[in-house]
């Protein structure tokens, strides 16, 4: 089980104004789904997170990770540990929009906040390069189950904003978008579940299987 005291011993406390990130959403498109329920604590969830980095064979798509700032901070809910790092990731964009723009990885930016007394996880992330074609952000909450407190509840919002202005390519730039964004969503559930299968199984030293989840719809909305 992860260990929220250990890590929050490790980092002295600084200032969250001394953290910069974007302060609103981009304007466009905003992209929700109803929360997920896995049914693992939130301690267990955030250690099979973390085992994907800086690379992982369940998450190919992870070029590189650099842990960029890591210390104790305070805000209104409280103490939290935080946590940026700095991830490229390869883009599983279609050849037409490689060739267009000449790109093969991306950059992003991930801020966590890790509140222990609250049991709950804050992660902030938005691309770093790329900005004149496109803006992105998104957020994730991991938070207790009202009901269960060994149950983690995800919640996801996405938002995009596209900085390119042609005719028939934009459009065609936002439907590839929605559709890659609900493919990872739903491919990402799985693997959720597998990573935490690993990490019990590392944990116990005997076989475990992949975790049930209760889910509420997978489809996005789009507003």
């Amino acid at each position: 089980r992860f260990d929220f005291e250990q890590m929050a011993s490790a980092s002295p406390v600084q200032s969250p104004d001394k953290v910069k990130s974007p302060d609103k959403p981009p304007k466009g498109s905003v992209y929700s789904w109803p929360p997920y329920v896995y049914e693992c604590p939130v301690e267990t969830y955030y250690e099979a997170y973390l085992a994907r980095f800086p690379t992982h064979e369940l998450f190919p798509y992870l070029v590189d990770c650099e842990t960029v700032e890591e210390n104790e901070q305070q805000d209104d809910k409280g103490r939290f540990h935080f946590m940026k790092r700095r991830v490229t990731i390869n883009i599983d964009a279609p050849s037409w929009l490689k060739k267009i723009f000449g790109f093969k990885h991306a950059i992003f930016v991930e801020e966590h906040r890790v509140y222990k007394d609250l049991r709950r996880i804050e992660i902030l992330s938005w691309n770093e390069s790329g900005t004149n074609i496109a803006k992105t952000r998104d957020e994730t909450i991991y938070s207790v189950h009202p009901s269960n407190p060994d149950w983690t509840v995800f919640d996801e919002t996405a938002h995009a904003q596209l900085k390119v202005k042609m005719p028939l390519v934009d459009k065609k730039m936002e439907a590839w978008c929605l559709e890659l964004l609900k493919s990872r969503y739903d491919d990402a559930r799985k693997t959720d579940l597998e990573m935490i299968a690993r990490v019990r199984r590392a944990s116990s030293g005997a076989g475990a299987a992949a975790l049930p989840v209760q889910q509420q719809g997978i489809a996005a909305t789009a507003s």
